[in-house]
């Protein structure tokens, strides 16, 4: 990891949870070539460096780039990489946690999630099944907030709506192993987040912080104008660290910041970074908000923060630092 500001970001997650029941321990990640699950292996690879903590890291992912991306971290006898869009094989017989960050939709989903379960049950591993917000459908529970029990309308019709349908289909399995079996499993919700990284769930602002930092234009859809909950990387991964360790087994848990954005706020923060040099320029009509549209995609959090998690990181600091994080990684562009 040859990127000092983007080593420094990683190392923060480190600073804000502690690792010690990690030590000596074997963690398998999946999406570990992707926004999240890379902050999560990096911090763990940190960890033991600064603490001689003796974790052992399996890090799975369906993309073969994640040797590229890993690079000279390859080398390390602390990591294993495994690449499997099924989780047909994932590389060890004893397992002490797993994690599980990839979306489904970029996974051959009815095997992988069946084999990743059936892994679980057999290494007794303590397990956190995180999947992301559109798993609630569209929520009409005239609140402003949408909570764990919360469900929401799927178009079971609809190819658009399959990864709604594949996500809510990991969660009902996930809650029937740990009724049946007592499987030891934690899940989670997700809103989005956001990072310098170009892939994983972080990819929706990625242009946005790449042009900015080449000093274009940016150019926004008003349409894109509702507010939702949004996390910066680095405290998804404590959330999810929290829930892994703190949660109680078969509960479900909201990861959210507390914070909410739009693409437009996104694209004046960038702005704002780089002192006016470019500007936003605006396209199409906002979205009208309707007495009868869906909710709001803000998540409420209080079940995570009663664990103890409270972000760090506002959306302008966030946004500061994925768009210094991108310029370094240009060459200083």
């Amino acid at each position: 990891m040859n990127n000092e500001l983007l080593k420094s970001d990683i190392a923060e997650i480190c600073g804000a949870f502690n690792f010690s029941c990690f030590k000596n321990k074997t963690v398998l990640i999946t999406g570990a070539g992707q926004l999240p699950g890379y902050y999560l292996a990096c911090a763990f690879l940190i960890n033991n460096d600064k603490y001689f903590a003796g974790t052992k890291i399996i890090a799975v992912d369906s993309d073969e780039k994640i040797f590229e991306l890993y690079a000279k971290l390859t080398s390390r006898e602390d990591i294993e990489f495994v690449v499997s869009s099924d989780y047909s094989y994932l590389g060890a017989e004893t397992v002490d946690f797993i994690i599980h960050t990839q979306p489904f939709s970029t996974l051959s989903f009815i095997p992988a999630l069946t084999n990743l379960m059936k892994f679980a049950e057999k290494t007794g591993a303590v397990t956190v099944l995180n999947v992301y917000d559109d798993v609630y459908g569209d929520v009409f529970n005239g609140s402003d907030k949408i909570t764990e029990s919360d469900l929401g309308y799927i178009d079971i019709a609809s190819s658009a709506d399959f990864n709604k349908q594949s996500q809510r289909m990991a969660l009902s399995l996930a809650m029937k192993l740990f009724a049946d079996k007592g499987l030891d499993i934690r899940l989670s919700v997700s809103c989005l987040i956001y990072g310098a990284m170009g892939f994983g769930e972080g990819k929706k602002y990625t242009d946005l912080f790449s042009n900015a930092v080449q000093k274009h234009n940016l150019i926004v859809d008003q349409s894109d104008n509702m507010p939702s909950s949004c996390i910066y990387v680095t405290d998804f991964a404590v959330a999810l660290l929290t829930v892994l360790t703190k949660g109680k087994p078969g509960e479900l848990y909201n990861i959210a910041s507390g914070f909410t954005t739009t693409t437009p706020e996104i694209a004046e923060a960038c702005v704002g970074v780089f002192k006016n040099t470019f500007k936003v320029v605006f396209k199409g009509k906002e979205r009208p908000l309707s007495p009868i549209s869906p909710n709001l995609k803000i998540l409420d959090a209080e079940k995570l923060n009663a664990l103890g998690f409270k972000a760090r990181v506002g959306v302008r600091d966030g946004v500061r630092r994925s768009t210094e994080i991108v310029r370094e990684l240009r060459g200083g562009e």
